[in-house]
Protein backbone atom coordinates (compact mmCIF):
# COMPACT_ATOMS: atom_id res chain seq x y z
CA UNK A 1 0.00 0.00 0.00
CA UNK A 2 1.41 3.39 -0.84
CA UNK A 3 1.87 5.83 1.95
CA UNK A 4 1.47 9.71 1.70
CA UNK A 5 3.68 11.93 3.25
CA UNK A 6 2.47 15.38 3.36
CA UNK A 7 5.13 17.85 3.48
CA UNK A 8 2.47 20.97 3.83
CA UNK A 9 0.22 21.41 6.85
CA UNK A 10 -1.00 19.30 9.56
CA UNK A 11 -3.83 16.97 7.96
CA UNK A 12 -7.67 18.32 8.15
CA UNK A 13 -8.67 15.17 9.85
CA UNK A 14 -12.18 13.49 8.79
CA UNK A 15 -13.33 14.26 12.33
CA UNK A 16 -13.24 17.73 11.68
CA UNK A 17 -14.80 17.70 8.38
CA UNK A 18 -17.46 15.70 9.93
CA UNK A 19 -18.24 17.68 12.47
CA UNK A 20 -19.12 20.38 9.87
CA UNK A 21 -22.35 18.38 8.75
CA UNK A 22 -24.54 20.10 10.65
CA UNK A 23 -23.03 23.27 10.10
CA UNK A 24 -24.55 25.85 6.98
CA UNK A 25 -21.18 26.69 5.84
CA UNK A 26 -17.82 25.25 6.15
CA UNK A 27 -14.58 27.32 4.77
CA UNK A 28 -12.16 25.40 3.39
CA UNK A 29 -9.10 26.06 1.60
CA UNK A 30 -7.19 24.16 -1.75
CA UNK A 31 -4.65 22.48 0.08
CA UNK A 32 -7.17 21.29 2.73
CA UNK A 33 -9.23 19.89 -0.63
CA UNK A 34 -6.46 18.03 -1.53
CA UNK A 35 -5.74 16.50 1.20
CA UNK A 36 -9.08 15.17 2.04
CA UNK A 37 -9.79 14.11 -1.84
CA UNK A 38 -6.48 11.96 -1.71
CA UNK A 39 -7.49 9.94 1.93
CA UNK A 40 -10.77 9.71 0.78
CA UNK A 41 -11.18 10.22 -2.87
CA UNK A 42 -13.51 6.72 -3.82
CA UNK A 43 -11.24 6.57 -7.25
CA UNK A 44 -8.04 6.76 -5.24
CA UNK A 45 -9.54 4.33 -2.26
CA UNK A 46 -10.04 1.78 -5.18
CA UNK A 47 -6.67 2.20 -6.77
CA UNK A 48 -4.57 1.80 -3.92
CA UNK A 49 -5.69 -2.16 -3.91
CA UNK A 50 -3.48 -2.28 -7.30
CA UNK A 51 -0.16 -2.38 -5.77
CA UNK A 52 -1.28 -4.90 -3.17
CA UNK A 53 -2.45 -6.98 -5.71
CA UNK A 54 0.19 -6.75 -8.13
CA UNK A 55 2.39 -7.78 -4.98
CA UNK A 56 1.30 -10.58 -4.17
CA UNK A 57 1.17 -11.79 -7.53
CA UNK A 58 4.74 -10.93 -7.42
CA UNK A 59 5.23 -12.99 -4.12
CA UNK A 60 3.53 -15.91 -5.95
CA UNK A 61 5.34 -16.13 -8.85
CA UNK A 62 8.45 -16.97 -6.07
CA UNK A 63 6.27 -19.81 -5.45
CA UNK A 64 8.17 -21.42 -8.57
CA UNK A 65 10.85 -22.55 -6.66
CA UNK A 66 9.14 -23.72 -3.84
CA UNK A 67 10.39 -26.98 -2.91
CA UNK A 68 7.54 -30.20 -3.48
CA UNK A 69 7.26 -32.84 -1.12
CA UNK A 70 6.05 -36.03 -1.62
CA UNK A 71 4.98 -39.37 -0.24
CA UNK A 72 3.99 -42.67 -1.07
CA UNK A 73 3.53 -45.77 0.40
CA UNK A 74 1.87 -49.20 -0.64
CA UNK A 75 1.34 -52.50 0.52
CA UNK A 76 1.46 -55.48 -2.32
CA UNK A 77 1.05 -59.05 -2.34
CA UNK A 78 1.71 -61.94 -4.66
CA UNK A 79 0.41 -65.42 -4.72
CA UNK A 80 1.17 -67.92 -7.65
CA UNK A 81 1.78 -71.64 -8.31
CA UNK A 82 5.28 -72.76 -9.40
CA UNK A 83 6.43 -75.62 -11.10
CA UNK A 84 5.51 -79.27 -10.65
CA UNK A 85 7.94 -80.81 -7.86
CA UNK A 86 7.24 -84.46 -6.42
CA UNK A 87 9.68 -83.55 -3.36
CA UNK A 88 7.34 -81.38 -2.48
CA UNK A 89 4.34 -82.54 -0.47
CA UNK A 90 1.72 -80.48 -1.96
CA UNK A 91 3.50 -81.21 -5.63
CA UNK A 92 4.15 -77.58 -6.83
CA UNK A 93 6.61 -75.13 -6.10
CA UNK A 94 4.54 -71.77 -5.04
CA UNK A 95 5.64 -67.84 -4.29
CA UNK A 96 4.21 -66.31 -1.93
CA UNK A 97 5.11 -62.78 -0.89
CA UNK A 98 3.98 -59.31 0.87
CA UNK A 99 6.07 -56.21 0.01
CA UNK A 100 5.91 -52.48 1.92
CA UNK A 101 7.01 -49.90 0.10
CA UNK A 102 7.38 -46.03 1.42
CA UNK A 103 9.02 -43.81 -1.45
CA UNK A 104 9.26 -40.12 -0.46
CA UNK A 105 10.74 -37.50 -2.51
CA UNK A 106 11.89 -33.55 -2.25
CA UNK A 107 11.50 -31.77 -5.72
CA UNK A 108 12.25 -27.98 -6.87
CA UNK A 109 13.89 -25.77 -9.08
CA UNK A 110 16.64 -23.46 -8.60
CA UNK A 111 16.80 -19.81 -10.12
CA UNK A 112 19.73 -20.53 -12.46
CA UNK A 113 17.10 -23.40 -14.50
CA UNK A 114 18.27 -26.40 -12.44
CA UNK A 115 15.92 -28.83 -11.01
CA UNK A 116 16.60 -31.17 -8.79
CA UNK A 117 15.02 -34.50 -7.06
CA UNK A 118 16.15 -35.60 -3.29
CA UNK A 119 14.78 -39.66 -3.16
CA UNK A 120 14.58 -41.53 0.04
CA UNK A 121 12.80 -45.17 -0.20
CA UNK A 122 12.76 -47.90 1.91
CA UNK A 123 10.80 -51.23 1.36
CA UNK A 124 9.82 -54.78 3.57
CA UNK A 125 9.14 -57.67 1.71
CA UNK A 126 8.64 -60.98 3.25
CA UNK A 127 7.13 -65.01 2.07
CA UNK A 128 7.72 -67.88 0.22
CA UNK A 129 9.82 -69.10 -2.39
CA UNK A 130 10.41 -72.30 -4.00
CA UNK A 131 9.57 -73.53 -0.08
CA UNK A 132 11.79 -71.04 1.36
CA UNK A 133 10.98 -68.59 3.65
CA UNK A 134 12.24 -65.44 3.02
CA UNK A 135 12.46 -62.01 4.62
CA UNK A 136 14.50 -58.98 3.56
CA UNK A 137 15.11 -55.24 3.67
CA UNK A 138 16.19 -52.27 1.64
CA UNK A 139 16.54 -48.51 1.40
CA UNK A 140 18.59 -45.81 -0.20
CA UNK A 141 18.73 -42.15 -0.47
CA UNK A 142 19.95 -40.38 -3.29
CA UNK A 143 19.92 -37.27 -5.12
CA UNK A 144 19.72 -36.28 -8.89
CA UNK A 145 19.73 -32.72 -10.51
CA UNK A 146 19.29 -31.33 -14.41
CA UNK A 147 20.93 -28.15 -15.45
CA UNK A 148 19.36 -27.31 -19.24
CA UNK A 149 22.15 -25.63 -21.20
CA UNK A 150 20.14 -23.98 -23.72
CA UNK A 151 16.18 -24.08 -23.66
CA UNK A 152 14.92 -22.74 -20.27
CA UNK A 153 18.88 -21.79 -19.71
CA UNK A 154 18.79 -18.07 -18.80
CA UNK A 155 15.26 -17.95 -18.57
CA UNK A 156 12.09 -20.16 -18.33
CA UNK A 157 8.70 -19.99 -17.49
CA UNK A 158 9.21 -18.94 -13.99
CA UNK A 159 11.79 -16.57 -14.12
CA UNK A 160 9.80 -14.85 -17.12
CA UNK A 161 6.77 -14.82 -14.63
CA UNK A 162 8.44 -13.09 -12.51
CA UNK A 163 10.37 -10.18 -14.23
CA UNK A 164 6.73 -9.50 -15.51
CA UNK A 165 5.03 -9.42 -12.26
CA UNK A 166 7.49 -7.14 -10.96
CA UNK A 167 6.84 -4.93 -14.37
CA UNK A 168 3.24 -4.75 -13.31
CA UNK A 169 4.00 -3.86 -9.64
CA UNK A 170 5.70 -0.82 -10.94
CA UNK A 171 2.84 -0.10 -13.42
CA UNK A 172 0.36 -0.42 -10.41
CA UNK A 173 2.45 1.94 -8.21
CA UNK A 174 2.57 4.48 -11.45
CA UNK A 175 -1.02 3.91 -11.86
CA UNK A 176 -1.45 5.39 -8.42
CA UNK A 177 0.69 7.87 -9.31
CA UNK A 178 -1.44 9.03 -12.16
CA UNK A 179 -4.08 9.10 -10.25
CA UNK A 180 -3.33 11.06 -7.71
CA UNK A 181 -2.03 13.70 -10.18
CA UNK A 182 -5.69 13.49 -11.95
CA UNK A 183 -7.29 14.08 -8.69
CA UNK A 184 -5.24 17.19 -7.72
CA UNK A 185 -5.65 18.83 -10.68
CA UNK A 186 -9.48 18.12 -10.70
CA UNK A 187 -9.63 19.39 -7.22
CA UNK A 188 -7.42 22.39 -8.77
CA UNK A 189 -9.91 22.96 -11.00
CA UNK A 190 -12.91 22.41 -9.17
CA UNK A 191 -11.92 24.58 -6.63
CA UNK A 192 -10.84 27.56 -9.24
CA UNK A 193 -14.56 27.00 -10.71
CA UNK A 194 -16.16 27.67 -7.08
CA UNK A 195 -13.96 29.95 -6.31
CA UNK A 196 -15.05 31.86 -9.78
CA UNK A 197 -19.02 30.93 -9.02
CA UNK A 198 -18.74 32.52 -5.49
CA UNK A 199 -16.84 35.68 -6.92
CA UNK A 200 -19.24 36.01 -9.69
CA UNK A 201 -22.35 35.94 -7.00
CA UNK A 202 -20.25 38.78 -5.65
CA UNK A 203 -20.56 40.54 -8.43
CA UNK A 204 -24.14 39.92 -9.13
CA UNK A 205 -25.00 41.65 -5.31
CA UNK A 206 -22.41 44.59 -6.19
CA UNK A 207 -24.70 44.94 -9.45
CA UNK A 208 -27.99 44.65 -8.15
CA UNK A 209 -27.00 46.81 -5.60
CA UNK A 210 -26.77 49.50 -8.16
CA UNK A 211 -29.08 48.89 -10.12
CA UNK A 212 -31.50 48.79 -6.56
CA UNK A 213 -30.06 52.44 -6.17
CA UNK A 214 -30.01 53.68 -9.36
CA UNK A 215 -34.10 52.61 -9.34
CA UNK A 216 -34.78 54.29 -6.19
CA UNK A 217 -32.94 57.69 -7.47
CA UNK A 218 -34.91 57.20 -10.72
CA UNK A 219 -38.24 57.05 -9.02
CA UNK A 220 -37.51 59.83 -6.66
CA UNK A 221 -36.81 61.61 -10.00
CA UNK A 222 -40.19 60.37 -11.91
CA UNK A 223 -41.96 61.59 -8.63
CA UNK A 224 -41.02 64.65 -8.74
CA UNK A 225 -41.65 65.01 -12.65
CA UNK A 226 -37.73 65.22 -13.70
CA UNK A 227 -38.37 61.66 -15.65
CA UNK A 228 -40.94 59.96 -17.51
CA UNK A 229 -42.80 57.02 -16.00
CA UNK A 230 -41.56 54.59 -18.55
CA UNK A 231 -37.23 55.29 -17.29
CA UNK A 232 -38.95 53.89 -13.88
CA UNK A 233 -40.45 50.85 -15.00
CA UNK A 234 -36.87 50.43 -17.62
CA UNK A 235 -34.63 50.33 -14.18
CA UNK A 236 -37.21 48.35 -12.46
CA UNK A 237 -36.91 45.65 -15.30
CA UNK A 238 -33.41 45.80 -14.73
CA UNK A 239 -33.52 44.92 -11.44
CA UNK A 240 -35.95 42.22 -11.92
CA UNK A 241 -33.74 40.58 -14.71
CA UNK A 242 -30.51 40.99 -12.20
CA UNK A 243 -31.97 39.26 -9.47
CA UNK A 244 -32.77 35.98 -12.12
CA UNK A 245 -29.82 36.22 -12.69
CA UNK A 246 -28.53 36.10 -9.05
CA UNK A 247 -30.74 33.55 -8.40
CA UNK A 248 -29.13 31.06 -11.50
CA UNK A 249 -25.29 32.11 -9.94
CA UNK A 250 -26.23 31.16 -6.48
CA UNK A 251 -28.10 28.00 -8.17
CA UNK A 252 -24.12 27.36 -9.83
CA UNK A 253 -22.27 27.77 -6.85
CA UNK A 254 -24.21 24.71 -5.13
CA UNK A 255 -23.82 22.78 -8.07
CA UNK A 256 -20.05 23.34 -8.39
CA UNK A 257 -19.67 22.85 -4.71
CA UNK A 258 -21.16 19.45 -4.87
CA UNK A 259 -18.62 18.68 -7.62
CA UNK A 260 -16.07 19.58 -5.63
CA UNK A 261 -17.46 17.27 -2.54
CA UNK A 262 -17.65 14.35 -4.69
CA UNK A 263 -14.15 14.14 -5.67
CA UNK A 264 -12.95 14.83 -1.88
CA UNK A 265 -14.87 12.26 -0.39
CA UNK A 266 -16.48 9.26 -0.14
CA UNK A 267 -19.49 9.81 2.59
CA UNK A 268 -21.60 12.46 0.29
CA UNK A 269 -25.17 11.84 2.13
CA UNK A 270 -23.13 12.91 5.16
CA UNK A 271 -22.07 16.04 3.79
CA UNK A 272 -25.14 17.00 1.72
CA UNK A 273 -26.64 19.92 4.25
CA UNK A 274 -22.92 21.58 4.09
CA UNK A 275 -21.83 24.50 1.86
CA UNK A 276 -18.64 24.53 1.06
CA UNK A 277 -16.68 28.39 0.65
CA UNK A 278 -13.75 28.62 -0.49
CA UNK A 279 -11.14 30.08 1.76
CA UNK A 280 -8.21 30.68 -0.72
CA UNK A 281 -8.49 34.59 -2.70
CA UNK A 282 -8.45 33.99 -6.29
CA UNK A 283 -4.80 35.61 -7.68
CA UNK A 284 -2.68 35.30 -10.33
CA UNK A 285 0.77 34.43 -9.18
CA UNK A 286 2.61 34.95 -13.00
CA UNK A 287 4.73 32.20 -13.97
CA UNK A 288 8.11 31.70 -16.19
CA UNK A 289 7.31 29.46 -19.06
CA UNK A 290 10.18 26.80 -20.46
CA UNK A 291 8.77 25.08 -23.49
CA UNK A 292 11.59 22.68 -23.94
CA UNK A 293 12.30 21.90 -20.06
CA UNK A 294 8.23 21.43 -19.56
CA UNK A 295 8.59 19.15 -22.76
CA UNK A 296 11.63 17.41 -21.36
CA UNK A 297 9.64 17.01 -17.47
CA UNK A 298 6.63 15.62 -19.36
CA UNK A 299 8.81 12.88 -21.20
CA UNK A 300 10.87 11.65 -17.74
CA UNK A 301 8.01 12.12 -15.22
CA UNK A 302 4.48 11.38 -16.47
CA UNK A 303 3.37 8.31 -14.91
CA UNK A 304 0.92 7.22 -17.66
CA UNK A 305 3.88 7.48 -20.34
CA UNK A 306 6.23 5.77 -17.95
CA UNK A 307 3.47 2.56 -17.75
CA UNK A 308 3.46 2.36 -21.40
CA UNK A 309 7.23 1.71 -21.51
CA UNK A 310 7.33 -0.49 -19.08
CA UNK A 311 4.86 -2.33 -21.00
CA UNK A 312 7.66 -2.31 -23.81
CA UNK A 313 10.31 -3.97 -21.38
CA UNK A 314 7.47 -6.86 -20.61
CA UNK A 315 7.01 -7.32 -24.28
CA UNK A 316 11.23 -7.83 -24.43
CA UNK A 317 11.14 -9.90 -21.88
CA UNK A 318 8.52 -12.28 -23.27
CA UNK A 319 10.62 -12.31 -26.74
CA UNK A 320 13.44 -13.37 -24.89
CA UNK A 321 11.44 -15.99 -23.83
CA UNK A 322 10.07 -17.04 -27.13
CA UNK A 323 13.85 -17.23 -28.51
CA UNK A 324 15.07 -18.99 -25.93
CA UNK A 325 12.35 -21.65 -26.43
CA UNK A 326 13.30 -21.99 -29.67
CA UNK A 327 16.53 -23.82 -29.15
CA UNK A 328 16.81 -27.23 -28.75
CA UNK A 329 16.62 -28.42 -25.22
CA UNK A 330 20.46 -29.78 -24.33
CA UNK A 331 20.65 -30.97 -20.33
CA UNK A 332 23.72 -31.92 -18.19
CA UNK A 333 22.20 -34.84 -15.87
CA UNK A 334 23.95 -36.35 -12.64
CA UNK A 335 22.92 -37.78 -9.58
CA UNK A 336 24.56 -39.64 -7.15
CA UNK A 337 22.95 -42.49 -4.71
CA UNK A 338 23.61 -45.30 -1.68
CA UNK A 339 21.68 -48.20 -0.86
CA UNK A 340 21.47 -51.09 1.73
CA UNK A 341 19.65 -54.19 1.74
CA UNK A 342 19.32 -56.77 4.44
CA UNK A 343 17.77 -60.15 3.61
CA UNK A 344 17.48 -64.28 5.22
CA UNK A 345 16.40 -67.78 3.65
CA UNK A 346 15.32 -70.21 6.23
CA UNK A 347 14.54 -73.78 4.83
CA UNK A 348 11.00 -74.48 5.60
CA UNK A 349 10.89 -76.65 7.62
CA UNK A 350 13.84 -75.77 9.06
CA UNK A 351 16.20 -79.38 9.05
CA UNK A 352 18.62 -77.66 11.55
CA UNK A 353 18.69 -74.92 13.88
CA UNK A 354 20.41 -71.66 12.53
CA UNK A 355 24.08 -71.01 13.79
CA UNK A 356 24.76 -69.03 16.35
CA UNK A 357 26.29 -65.97 13.91
CA UNK A 358 22.95 -65.69 12.25
CA UNK A 359 21.92 -62.09 12.44
CA UNK A 360 18.37 -61.53 10.80
CA UNK A 361 17.20 -58.90 8.45
CA UNK A 362 16.72 -55.33 9.86
CA UNK A 363 16.26 -52.05 8.90
CA UNK A 364 19.09 -50.48 11.08
CA UNK A 365 21.79 -52.44 8.99
CA UNK A 366 20.42 -51.05 5.90
CA UNK A 367 21.17 -47.58 7.51
CA UNK A 368 24.34 -48.83 8.08
CA UNK A 369 25.26 -49.65 4.53
CA UNK A 370 24.02 -46.15 3.64
CA UNK A 371 25.94 -44.13 5.91
CA UNK A 372 29.22 -45.95 5.08
CA UNK A 373 28.43 -45.49 1.22
CA UNK A 374 29.31 -49.44 1.04
CA UNK A 375 26.54 -49.51 -2.36
CA UNK A 376 27.19 -45.89 -3.64
CA UNK A 377 25.92 -45.60 -7.46
CA UNK A 378 26.16 -42.38 -9.36
CA UNK A 379 25.60 -41.37 -13.39
CA UNK A 380 26.09 -38.32 -15.71
CA UNK A 381 25.19 -38.00 -18.73
CA UNK A 382 23.23 -35.32 -21.06
CA UNK A 383 20.01 -35.32 -22.60
CA UNK A 384 19.10 -33.67 -25.96
CA UNK A 385 15.51 -33.09 -27.36
CA UNK A 386 13.98 -30.71 -30.18
CA UNK A 387 10.78 -30.42 -31.61
CA UNK A 388 10.24 -31.45 -35.30
CA UNK A 389 8.27 -28.74 -36.13
CA UNK A 390 8.44 -25.63 -33.18
CA UNK A 391 5.13 -23.77 -34.58
CA UNK A 392 4.01 -22.57 -31.35
CA UNK A 393 7.70 -20.95 -30.29
CA UNK A 394 8.19 -19.36 -33.58
CA UNK A 395 4.53 -18.30 -33.96
CA UNK A 396 4.08 -17.10 -30.41
CA UNK A 397 7.81 -15.14 -30.79
CA UNK A 398 7.04 -13.50 -34.13
CA UNK A 399 3.18 -12.12 -32.20
CA UNK A 400 5.14 -10.76 -29.29
CA UNK A 401 7.74 -9.08 -31.50
CA UNK A 402 4.60 -7.38 -33.49
CA UNK A 403 2.90 -6.83 -30.01
CA UNK A 404 6.50 -4.80 -28.93
CA UNK A 405 6.55 -3.13 -31.99
CA UNK A 406 2.81 -1.71 -31.61
CA UNK A 407 3.36 -0.94 -28.19
CA UNK A 408 6.68 1.41 -29.53
CA UNK A 409 4.55 2.76 -31.61
CA UNK A 410 2.14 3.52 -29.05
CA UNK A 411 4.48 5.08 -26.77
CA UNK A 412 5.39 7.69 -29.32
CA UNK A 413 1.97 8.10 -29.81
CA UNK A 414 1.90 9.69 -26.06
CA UNK A 415 4.80 11.25 -25.96
CA UNK A 416 3.47 13.39 -29.38
CA UNK A 417 0.38 13.55 -27.46
CA UNK A 418 1.72 14.59 -24.06
CA UNK A 419 4.14 17.41 -25.85
CA UNK A 420 0.61 18.82 -28.06
CA UNK A 421 -0.79 19.08 -24.44
CA UNK A 422 1.77 21.04 -22.67
CA UNK A 423 2.41 23.44 -25.86
CA UNK A 424 -1.49 23.85 -25.87
CA UNK A 425 -1.42 24.53 -22.03
CA UNK A 426 1.09 27.35 -21.86
CA UNK A 427 -0.40 29.16 -24.83
CA UNK A 428 -3.33 28.92 -23.07
CA UNK A 429 -1.76 29.74 -19.80
CA UNK A 430 -0.02 32.66 -21.39
CA UNK A 431 -3.62 33.75 -22.94
CA UNK A 432 -5.36 34.23 -20.21
CA UNK A 433 -2.52 35.97 -18.46
CA UNK A 434 -2.33 39.07 -20.92
CA UNK A 435 -6.17 38.89 -20.37
CA UNK A 436 -5.76 38.93 -16.40
CA UNK A 437 -4.02 42.48 -17.67
CA UNK A 438 -6.68 43.29 -20.20
CA UNK A 439 -9.97 42.73 -17.93
CA UNK A 440 -8.34 44.48 -14.95
CA UNK A 441 -7.94 47.20 -17.69
CA UNK A 442 -10.86 46.69 -18.69
CA UNK A 443 -12.56 47.17 -15.31
CA UNK A 444 -11.58 50.05 -14.34
CA UNK A 445 -12.16 51.91 -17.54
CA UNK A 446 -15.37 50.64 -17.11
CA UNK A 447 -15.69 52.11 -13.37
CA UNK A 448 -14.73 55.90 -14.88
CA UNK A 449 -17.13 55.69 -17.52
CA UNK A 450 -19.62 54.70 -14.64
CA UNK A 451 -18.78 57.56 -12.73
CA UNK A 452 -18.45 60.08 -15.59
CA UNK A 453 -22.08 59.05 -16.99
CA UNK A 454 -23.57 59.24 -13.28
CA UNK A 455 -22.39 63.25 -13.36
CA UNK A 456 -23.79 63.23 -16.58
CA UNK A 457 -27.12 62.21 -15.46
CA UNK A 458 -27.07 64.17 -12.29
CA UNK A 459 -26.83 67.42 -14.34
CA UNK A 460 -29.72 66.12 -16.35
CA UNK A 461 -27.51 65.82 -20.12
CA UNK A 462 -27.73 61.52 -19.46
CA UNK A 463 -30.56 58.74 -20.03
CA UNK A 464 -30.94 56.44 -17.45
CA UNK A 465 -30.81 53.48 -20.04
CA UNK A 466 -26.93 54.61 -20.70
CA UNK A 467 -26.21 54.23 -16.81
CA UNK A 468 -27.66 51.46 -16.67
CA UNK A 469 -25.98 49.83 -19.78
CA UNK A 470 -23.00 50.90 -18.17
CA UNK A 471 -23.76 49.01 -14.39
CA UNK A 472 -23.91 46.14 -16.56
CA UNK A 473 -20.37 46.95 -18.82
CA UNK A 474 -18.70 47.24 -15.26
CA UNK A 475 -20.32 43.82 -14.15
CA UNK A 476 -19.07 41.97 -17.12
CA UNK A 477 -15.86 43.26 -17.20
CA UNK A 478 -15.73 42.35 -13.51
CA UNK A 479 -16.67 38.78 -14.17
CA UNK A 480 -14.32 38.53 -17.45
CA UNK A 481 -11.15 39.57 -14.69
CA UNK A 482 -12.26 37.01 -12.50
CA UNK A 483 -12.96 34.69 -15.01
CA UNK A 484 -9.37 35.17 -16.72
CA UNK A 485 -7.72 34.54 -13.04
CA UNK A 486 -9.72 31.09 -12.57
CA UNK A 487 -8.88 29.94 -16.27
CA UNK A 488 -5.04 31.41 -15.70
CA UNK A 489 -4.82 29.36 -12.56
CA UNK A 490 -6.80 26.06 -14.28
CA UNK A 491 -4.43 26.57 -17.43
CA UNK A 492 -1.55 25.97 -15.00
CA UNK A 493 -2.70 23.09 -13.45
CA UNK A 494 -3.14 21.55 -16.17
CA UNK A 495 0.15 22.72 -17.49
CA UNK A 496 1.77 20.95 -14.32
CA UNK A 497 -0.48 17.74 -14.83
CA UNK A 498 0.57 17.91 -18.40
CA UNK A 499 4.49 18.02 -17.57
CA UNK A 500 4.13 15.64 -14.89
CA UNK A 501 5.41 18.22 -12.58
CA UNK A 502 2.10 18.41 -10.28
CA UNK A 503 3.04 16.40 -7.38
CA UNK A 504 6.36 17.94 -6.95
CA UNK A 505 4.34 21.74 -7.38
CA UNK A 506 2.15 20.57 -4.71
CA UNK A 507 4.51 19.59 -2.59
CA UNK A 508 3.51 16.03 -2.16
CA UNK A 509 6.12 12.73 -1.36
CA UNK A 510 4.54 9.26 -2.51
CA UNK A 511 6.64 6.78 -0.66
CA UNK A 512 6.18 2.99 -1.60
CA UNK A 513 7.05 0.45 1.19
Amino acid sequence: MKKLCWILLPLLTVGAFAQTVTNTYHSISLEECIKLALLHNRDLQIQRYEPEIARFNLRAAYGYYDPNWSLQTRRSAVSSAGAFDPEDLSGFRTYEAVSHTVNSSIRGQLPSGLSYTLTTDYAKSFGIRAGDEFDSFNSAVGISAQQPLLKNFWIDSGRMAIRINKKNLKITELGVDYLIMQVIMQVQQAYYDLLYAHEFVRVQEQLLDLKQEFYGQTKRKVEVGALAPLQEKLAESQVAAVQADLISARNNVALTANRLKGLLGDDFVSSVAVTLTPSDRLIVLPEQFDLQQSWRNGISKRPDLLQMKIDVEKFEIQEKYWFNQKLPAFDIVAGYSRSGASSSYLLYPPAVPPPSRYVPPSFASTLDQIRSGSSPSDFFGAVFSMPLTRTRERNSLLATKQAKSQAILKVSRQEEVILKQIDDAIKSAKTYLESVTATRKAVEYAKDALEAEKKTFEAGKSTPYTVLQLQSDLATAMSNEIQSKANYNKALSTLFFSDGTLLDRSRIAVDVK
